[in-house]
């Protein structure tokens, strides 16, 4: 059966939210970043992970739309 309309609008509206809490804990991570060298590569394997569901979301939020 297919989704309806308004529940579309109501996981697109989720995603959304998720995209800008992604999107802030993002810049959040490049101050710090800024702020103090890296210890090792971890810290860019969790943003390039990050990055990735962003990317993912965002291609979700396109083809709901």
């Amino acid at each position: 059966e297919e989704p309806k309309d308004e529940d579309l609008l109501v996981r697109v509206g989720k995603m959304e939210k998720e995209i800008q809490e992604l999107k802030s804990a993002i810049r959040d991570m490049d101050k710090t970043k800024g702020k103090m060298k890296l210890q090792n590569d971890e810290d860019d394997d969790i943003t390039t992970e990050v990055f990735k569901k962003l990317l993912s979301l965002d291609a979700r939020l396109g083809n709901a739309k």
